[in-house]
């Protein structure tokens, strides 16, 4: 996540957040992180975790329950987009790029980081899998310019960062 730079005045919305693995981890570092996904078991599980926080990291985190084609963001709500280990999931993935430009500030950013398409010992079947350039030219129809395409830095993960044309 330090790939983004500082956060300290950023907003963060983690789609497809989980159990909150990095959302959790972004609040130390961002303004305010929105930890989105589409279970509602898993945003009651996010918002018990919020707890065991201080009251002034709670205040920055939000767990927001969306639908699978709308993450529920505002235009013009957030900084950074961070999509880890979701991206494959996603229906009608040019279009939920393209509507998710609206949501961005200027200067934002989207960072997907995914498993390889490759074999590796840890991650989903390969079905469940897109290759790095499949990724970054869907970034790129969908309107954004790429900033760093990284399939070196880990070792069964690519890291892409993009920002939406315009928006620069």
């Amino acid at each position: 996540i330090h790939r983004l730079g500082p956060l300290e005045y950023l907003t963060v919305a983690d789609i497809g957040a989980g159990s909150g693995y990095f959302s959790f981890r972004f609040i130390h570092e961002a303004a305010r992180v929105i930890a989105i996904d589409i279970d509602p078991d898993l945003i009651r599980l996010m918002d018990q975790e919020k707890q065991f926080y201080r009251p002034d990291l709670r205040r920055k985190f939000e767990a927001r329950l969306a639908e699978a084609a709308d993450p529920k963001l505002l235009d013009g709500e957030v900084d950074v987009v961070f999509i880890a280990n979701t991206y494959p999931y996603l229906d009608n993935r040019a279009d939920y790029l393209r509507n998710l430009i609206p949501k961005f500030r200027e200067g934002g950013r989207i960072m997907i980081v995914d498993f390889k398409k490759e074999p590796t010992p840890i991650g989903p079947s390969q079905s469940n899998r897109l290759a790095q350039y499949e990724v970054e030219l869907e970034l790129i129809n969908a309107g954004y310019r790429l900033l760093v395409s990284d399939g070196q830095m880990l070792e069964y993960q690519y890291i892409l960062i993009a920002t939406p044309s315009g928006k620069e």
